[in-house]
């Protein structure tokens, strides 16, 4: 291999965007703090699935993934999204079935998926707020149907919600154990 070849496939390489490895211990999302009992993989901000946010993967953001959205004030779309996407925005008086209903909006107008099933409204606390956890499933074109895993709460007005998204088909019951026992972790910064 030339000399030429070696220098720009290294060139190639060392622009590649890297996972990064989400170890037991407290990490810190913008005010969300939680403690992952298993080991994740940090997406980098450029490929998150959803634009500005954090996102966790196993196996890969298309087969699963673990979103936080933190500090969404009121009149704003949970996450920004490009201008040629209009996302509804949240409300600081929104009931728990509201906002339920603004994820569920949400990630099918942004992802482009269709939604098949809802989930009902749940209590359930995380970071010591009462808050509530809410299922969805969506699909799209011939693709496998994705389960989502919403839970929210408010603190001063302000909206943090943890998504858990994944494929149906074993992905989704692989880890939900472990984003529940991490959502119970949980503690919101003021």
């Amino acid at each position: 291999m030339s000399r030429v070849a070696i220098l720009g496939l290294l060139l190639l390489l060392h622009g590649c965007v890297q996972y990064s490895l989400v170890e037991t211990g407290p990490h810190t999302m913008e005010s969300i703090t939680v403690v992952p009992g298993t080991v994740w993989n940090k997406v980098p901000k450029n490929l998150s699935p959803f634009p500005g946010a954090s996102t966790w993967t196993v196996d890969g953001v298309n087969l699963n993934g673990l979103s936080f959205f933190s500090d969404v004030e009121d009149g704003n779309s949970i996450f920004k999204a490009p201008k040629t996407v209009r996302l509804p925005v949240y409300r600081s008086n929104m009931l728990p079935t509201e906002v339920a209903e603004l994820a569920e909006t949400t990630f099918s107008k942004f992802l482009n998926l269709r939604v098949i099933a809802s989930g009902e409204t749940n209590p359930v606390s995380m970071a010591g707020l009462g808050g509530f956890e809410y299922t969805f499933e969506m699909v799209g074109g011939n693709g496998p149907i994705s389960k989502f895993y919403v839970v929210a709460v408010t603190e001063a007005d302000k909206l943090q919600m943890v998504l858990y998204h994944a494929v149906k088909l074993h992905y989704f019951d692989q880890y939900i154990g472990e984003v529940k026992k991490l959502v119970a972790t949980a503690s919101i910064s003021k």
